[in-house]
């Protein structure tokens, strides 16, 4: 079908179908990437910053109004570097189209000019060679386009946006010498063609994400004795069947009508013979019995929403356990030996991260958790420093900051070697400085074969990553960790030095504790299970 206009109800549909696309193309994605260990992966980031936004989007028919739901729930969900610039990209996008119903030719090469100029912002210090210079590249390209039709003009600009990908190893060294196209570019251009894509007929899958298995459940947060006051959540994927007397009298407003005398918060989406359903409601029976009159399910959620109550009220309780404080610290962990160890500081609240990277809506959500005249967020890698900075863009809170960390040796220091009788302000700047004098080591399982910082890495080896760069690789543990070790500077000299295990290292901590006594002879040794899944060992060094 050609459109000449695309309206709020066209427009996720093409943003679904982009999920779809980013979603059967994550991994090849994240095989793009040029580290190659793994550090919250391209693909991965940019997968789940779109299913959030999709999640929260309000369908609206008026693209100004479902744009700017999009765009909120995308800026929440933003996760690393490659998510925060999707989710600007779409920002620029919204702004451009924000009091418009439908879209033609004209005002779509505005809005992508519009993304573009947005994700520049975004970036502190902008790199050509990355997906900046695809998308603007991509845009530019269609500023002198003939008016025609919807189709056209997106398949130009993603044309153009590939041609653009191809040169981008010539632009940056570090993706010539891995012989790979910059991922994130490759990623949104993946999603930007499944959304026209979509314009041409082409849909990937299903609309709706279909989702499984069975959540763990607290027991103690509904028994014998608890009032059923919420009610259920139910959720579920309809398949309309031809089978069905009554599917030809299948009515989408009648059908809601009918819902809604049996529930509450009544939201259905229809897809060709697919229909999502949301509904609160205290007896399921009726609305599934008047579900299997049309079809059948292809998924179904039903959970207690007593038990997601009374459960966020015990999480509540437990984060507002902390007194007001004059300063309190957010902090990010991958592991439950590090939650343990930096909850022991009693005005730090830990954001255990399930994936590799935090949302930009969960440093929001801790943020309403603690009481304090100044917060630090210490992030324990660069892509959560980058959905810290979002989270801090988006609330505009003075007392709210973000601390200058990337690896969790660092926030450790910061906070071991904090003095705190003294005032805020020079308790921070001491913090910063101890930070700073930390030598992070990282010990991790390289995922490719590749060169990356001048070192040939092994795909299955163990390399070693100097303050995030890649120094030694070898196929044992503690070799690499010696290797790393000699590229640290007045090494003999230091100090002090302790090292977190991870959940994967099986290695004997006293073979590991006699080489670093060895190595930093007047350094007090300290080795704690971190319990991350990401390295082998961290190691930090003053």
């Amino acid at each position: 079908m050609e459109f000449f206009k695309i309206d709020g109800t066209v427009f996720e549909r093409m943003v679904l179908n982009g999920l779809n696309c980013i979603r059967t193309s994550e991994r090849a994605v994240n095989d793009m990437n040029v580290f190659p260990v793994p550090d919250g992966d391209t693909g991965t980031n940019m997968r789940l910053t779109l299913q959030n936004a999709l999640s929260k989007a309000q369908p609206s028919k008026h693209l100004g109004e479902y744009l700017s739901s999009l765009s909120s729930g995308m800026l929440l969900g933003a996760r690393g570097n490659s998510g925060v610039i999707l989710s600007q990209i779409f920002r620029g996008i919204f702004k451009a189209l924000e009091n418009v119903a439908e879209a033609d030719g004209n005002m779509l090469i505005d809005a992508f000019v519009s993304g573009s100029r947005e994700a520049y912002k975004a970036v502190k210090n902008p790199v050509e060679g990355t997906i900046l210079t695809v998308v603007r590249e991509g845009a530019e390209s269609l500023v002198k386009y003939p008016a025609g039709s919807v189709n056209d003009l997106w398949c130009a600009y993603v044309r153009a946006m590939k041609k653009s990908l191809e040169k981008t190893p010539s632009l940056l060294p570090v993706l010539r010498d891995a012989g790979v196209e910059d991922s994130g570019a490759f990623g949104y251009i993946v999603i930007a063609d499944g959304m026209y894509r979509y314009l041409e007929g082409e849909e990937t899958l299903s609309g709706f994400s279909v989702q499984s298995g069975i959540q763990d459940v607290d027991f103690s947060t509904f028994t014998e004795n608890s009032s059923f006051e919420f009610g259920y959540c139910m959720e579920f994927l309809l398949r309309l069947m031809n089978s069905r007397k009554e599917v030809s009298l299948f009515d989408e407003r009648v059908f809601t009508s009918e819902l809604e005398r049996l529930g509450e918060s009544v939201c259905v989406v229809r897809d060709g013979t697919a229909v999502k359903v949301h509904i609160h409601v205290f007896s399921p029976s009726p609305v599934i019995e008047l579900a299997q009159r049309y079809g059948e399910f292809l998924s179904f959620k039903l959970e207690n929403m007593c038990v997601q109550h009374n459960g966020r009220v015990v999480k509540s309780e437990k984060k507002k356990r902390k007194i007001h404080t004059d300063l309190a610290v957010i902090t990010t962990v991958k592991g439950d030996g590090l939650e343990d160890l930096f909850s022991g500081f009693d005005y730090v609240y830990c954001i255990k991260s399930q994936s590799q990277t935090v949302s930009a809506e969960e440093f929001i959500d801790a943020v309403s958790c603690v009481d304090a005249q100044h917060i630090l967020i210490m992030s324990d890698s660069k892509n959560n420093q980058a959905s810290a900075l979002q989270a801090v863009s988006l609330m505009k809170r003075p007392e709210v900051e973000v601390f200058p960390s990337d690896n969790c040796a660092a926030c450790y220091y910061a906070l071991a070697m904090d003095m705190v009788s003294d005032s805020v302000a020079s308790r921070i700047t001491e913090m910063k400085r101890n930070a700073q004098s930390v030598v992070c080591i990282n010990i991790a399982r390289s995922e490719k074969t590749c060169i990356s910082d001048g070192v040939q890495c092994i795909c299955g080896q163990y390399v070693a990553l100097l303050n995030g760069k890649i120094t030694a690789s070898s196929d044992d543990v503690l070799q690499t960790l010696s290797s790393g070790l000699e590229k640290v500077s007045g090494l003999k000299d230091r100090e002090s030095c302790f090292v977190f295990t991870g959940s994967a290292f099986n290695g004997d901590c006293d073979s590991l504790r006699a080489m670093l006594e060895a190595k930093i002879p007047y350094s007090e040794v300290q080795i704690v299970p971190g319990g991350q899944s990401d390295s082998y060992l961290i190691a930090g060094i003053v």
